[in-house]
């Protein structure tokens, strides 16, 4: 019996799926569509790219291989009851780009809508024969399809034979082993009721700890106070750590370092002990002591503190004065210089110097920081050596800073005033496809020429031509100018294969007078020929500094 009802790969699936198998890619089959086919059964034709008449397309339910043949590939998708209103003949699967990969026909069903009166999910499977399953992505999204039965008892089989179950731990919930041990130290285990009651029972049996003391351990009470003469309570770490901060802000006995601005009482005046001199202690005893004293102390007071109080000052100003530059006759000139604004100065000779003006070119140089900032004010960049409308060949498409292609475009006399005088119309030639000429400037080569005229191609006149020679033996033509030939004399008794050749070039009239029939000049059959004269050439780009 014929096969009626098939699935085949479309020409374009079975590229995709041959791509994929021979890079060690994966096809995405993600969709499937059903269609009534115009109501007439369809055949299954690998040319086609989309269903005839497509009436659904939703992601597939399911995506398999055959577990009874590992070359056939299961795809399924459910059309639940809320949809239908139309017959299904013709299934389409579609990859994640929107490939029709493989086409299929089946018997003729109608799905109907819960609103004529019958409902029902219908399941659409397909069956496809393939080379290569590695191939093909077998991966659907639970979110966006429904489950048959089939898929929900597979998947809870799979994971209840599966190992993916978690343990538990402190930080996650999960699956946790029993124990009755009572003297375990595991953190992974569950303890069972009868561990609980014999550690419950193990507990009612110990002793009552009584109250600690100095002498004996016990049960203490802990306190935070800071301030406690208590043998029976513990310090809490607050306690502890109020107690450190403030031992923190005092200074060791040993060697002590203060900061800060530590203050001190100050002692009556006359106090003679170990007691700290505060700085007001200090100051109104040397007051006292100068107050009391002769006039020659207290200048010595004063003559001190103008010397900045320094014990050593005579020391300090020798090793001051020995790191000063000595006295010089160039230092010297130049510290005799009546300095002012906007002056520089410069030497005239050995130990000479002079002021000069600071002009605002000077001061921009100096202004300056780096070589080639100088280089750049001064004009002196690339291209610098070439005057501004100078044409240059070169290699390559776009110019560089500061030049602009001779291409015929305007440009703003504004922006490039130099380039302006050099092209007082305010456009570039262009000399794209150009030769270069040199003007004429009254030399007669090329007389009526302006600068920046253009000049059409041309070449010099070649002047030729044919006369033909009344004979009556038929002589041929003979040539001028250009054309380079001889007279023939022909006479069909002497050279009749030259006379039958030349009769069929020239035509006879009735006066025996004989005329060419066609007379060409072909130059391509000598030299190289264009549709313009023209030298050996390499073309560059033209550009022309325009700033």
């Amino acid at each position: 019996m014929t096969v009626k009802y098939y699935a085949i790969l479309t020409n374009q699936g079975a590229a995709r799926l041959a791509n994929a198998t021979m890079l060690g890619s994966k096809l995405n089959l993600t969709q499937m569509a059903v269609g009534d086919a115009n109501g007439v059964l369809p055949t299954p034709d690998p040319a086609q790219t989309k269903l005839i008449n497509q009436k659904r397309i939703a992601p597939l339910n399911l995506l398999s291989v055959d577990p009874n043949n590992q070359s056939q590939i299961i795809a399924e998708q459910i059309i639940p009851e809320n949809e239908g209103g139309f017959w299904i003949r013709e299934i389409g699967l579609y990859d994640d780009e929107g490939v029709l990969i493989a086409v299929a026909n089946c018997p003729e069903t109608y799905k109907p809508q819960l609103q004529e009166g019958s409902g029902r999910t219908q399941t659409i499977r397909m069956i496809l024969v393939v080379t290569n399953t590695e191939a093909i992505t077998l991966k659907i999204d639970p979110s966006v399809v429904l489950a048959t039965r089939k898929y929900v008892d597979d998947k809870i089989s799979e994971h209840e034979q599966s190992r993916r179950h978690p343990d538990a731990s402190l930080t996650v919930k999960g699956f946790t082993q029993l124990s009755s041990a009572i003297n375990s130290e595991s953190e992974t285990l569950a303890a069972t009721p009868k561990a609980v009651k014999a550690a419950y029972d193990l507990a009612n049996e110990k002793y009552t700890a009584q109250n600690a003391t100095t002498t004996q351990k016990g049960i203490v009470q802990l306190s935070s106070a800071t301030n406690s003469t208590s043998e029976t309570l513990a310090a809490t770490p607050k306690a502890v750590k109020a107690v450190m901060d403030e031992t923190n802000k005092k200074a060791p006995l040993n060697s002590p370092a203060l900061t800060g601005t530590p203050t001190t009482p100050t002692a009556p005046q006359g106090t003679n002990s170990t007691q700290i001199a505060s700085t007001a202690f200090v100051m109104a005893a040397i007051a006292a002591l100068v107050d009391s004293s002769p006039d020659a102390l207290n200048t010595l007071n004063e003559l001190a503190a103008a010397l900045g109080n320094d014990p050593n000052f005579a020391t300090t100003m020798t090793n001051a004065l020995a790191g000063k530059q000595p006295k010089d006759a160039t230092l010297t000139a130049l510290a005799e210089l009546a300095t002012s604004a906007d002056k520089l100065p410069y030497f005239t000779g050995a130990d000479r110097a002079a002021l000069t003006a600071l002009t605002s070119v000077g001061r921009a140089i100096l202004g300056k920081t780096s070589t080639q900032g100088v280089l750049d004010y001064l004009g002196l960049g690339e291209g610098s050596a070439l005057p501004v409308g100078v044409p240059v060949p070169w290699p390559s498409a776009t110019p560089p800073t500061g030049w602009l292609k001779c291409n015929g475009a305007a440009f703003s006399a504004e922006e490039y005033p130099e380039l302006a005088k050099a092209y007082p119309t305010n456009k570039l030639p262009d000399l794209r496809g150009e030769f270069i000429r040199g003007w004429d400037d009254g030399r007669g080569m090329d007389t009526g020429r302006a600068i920046l005229s253009a000049q059409g191609d041309a070449i010099r006149n070649i002047y030729g031509e044919f006369k033909t020679v009344n004979t009556e033996n038929y002589s041929i033509w003979e040539s001028v100018g250009s054309f380079k030939g001889a007279v023939v004399p022909l006479n069909p008794s002497t050279n009749n294969s030259y006379f039958s050749l030349i009769r069929s070039m020239v035509t006879e009239r009735t006066d025996g007078v004989v005329y060419p029939k066609v007379i060409g000049l072909d130059a391509s059959r000598i030299v190289p020929t264009a549709n313009e004269n023209r030298p050996r050439n390499i073309a560059f780009n033209y550009i022309v500094r325009a700033a």
